[in-house]
């Protein structure tokens, strides 16, 4: 055996180094199971119970990780927010954006950034949804103002030349009489 403190060789069984006086511990030798195993008598149920599922995130509290958290829903949130005209990355970078920001809070993280990345994520989801309606009525209210504009026109068209031939036919009439 050797010491655990200078390391030096000393027999087996003593108590005290002799090179520094260090009290040795002895090592206990392990005892063999005295149970025996057990058999199972019954046999297992067909279907098992459902286990619960804990959240890793309850159990423990990280600020330093909810910190990254927190940035990852305000970027989704804030490009969520710039894509709100096209549907499906805004929608998706949003429930993202919302997912991160609870993480964050789930960890211990407290400050406004994740606040803010939570609020850009939800105001961008809910514009994901009504800017293509905007944009479509933007749209159609454009076409008809134009069909509007290009209608008027031709009516102005229409009446010139209307008027043209009436003073043309008076002439003619005047002309013949």
């Amino acid at each position: 055996m050797f010491c655990s403190n200078c390391g030096a060789q000393l027999p087996d069984g003593s108590a005290f180094c002799s090179e520094c006086g260090q009290h040795l511990v002895q090592a206990q030798p392990q005892q063999p199971l005295q149970q025996p195993i057990q058999q199972f008598t019954q046999p297992m149920p067909a279907y098992q119970q459902p286990t619960t599922v804990v959240n890793v995130y309850q159990t423990r509290k990280d600020p330093e990780l909810g910190s990254s958290y927190a940035t990852t829903s305000l970027v989704c949130g804030i490009i969520a927010l710039l894509t709100c005209g096209i549907f499906l990355p805004s929608f998706i970078l949003s429930i993202v954006g919302i997912k991160k920001a609870g993480t964050a809070k789930a960890l211990g993280y407290t400050s406004a950034k994740r606040v803010v990345g939570k609020t850009l994520s939800i105001l961008a989801l809910i514009l994901s949804f009504v800017a293509p309606f905007i944009l479509f009525i933007s749209i159609f209210y454009s076409g008809i103002s134009a069909y509007t504009e290009r209608a008027q026109e031709a009516s102005r068209q229409v009446q010139e030349h209307n008027s043209k031939v009436q003073e043309v036919q008076e002439r003619s009439i005047d002309d013949g009489e």
